[in-house]
């Protein structure tokens, strides 16, 4: 690894550790097109590399889901109703919550845990793969 990359790789990965999810949509309010132009850079240029990219995207969208579950356990939110379903769902489905947390939760709207799944998880795939795609040069 390179001076540059050194240097730049932690700067990268403290940045992704801010980034929010919206209706499944990695989201990346408060950063400016600049700031992203420098991510698409990075990852273009191999600064960080897609699996990493992917590593700390995952990671963060796990956290999202705990938050959401803390959510939910501390102020009584419906999951549906939390700051990330899709995290939470996510959180579930990778076992990032234990089963006893999960346990705990307590679906409305006539849900369950799996069909909880299968509403809130349908998108993430999608767009945690589209997030790894490089991105076309402006014309």
């Amino acid at each position: 690894m390179g001076f540059l990359e050194s240097k730049l790789k932690p700067i990268i990965i403290e940045a992704l550790g801010s980034f929010t999810l919206a209706g499944g949509q990695i989201g990346t309010l408060g950063w400016s097109s600049e700031q992203a132009a420098f991510l698409e850079f990075c990852l273009n240029t191999g600064a960080i590399s897609r699996d990493e990219f992917k590593e700390v995207v995952i990671a963060r969208i796990k956290q999202l889901g705990r938050e959401s579950y803390r959510q939910h356990i501390d102020k009584g939110t419906a999951p549906d109703h939390t700051a990330s379903p899709q995290a939470l769902a996510y959180a579930i489905r990778t076992e990032a919550l234990s089963g006893a947390e999960v346990d705990k939760i307590k679906f409305d709207h006539g849900d369950n845990r799996y069909t909880f799944l299968e509403g809130e998880t349908r998108l993430l795939p999608h767009h945690i793969s589209e997030a790894l795609q490089p991105m076309p040069d402006p014309d």
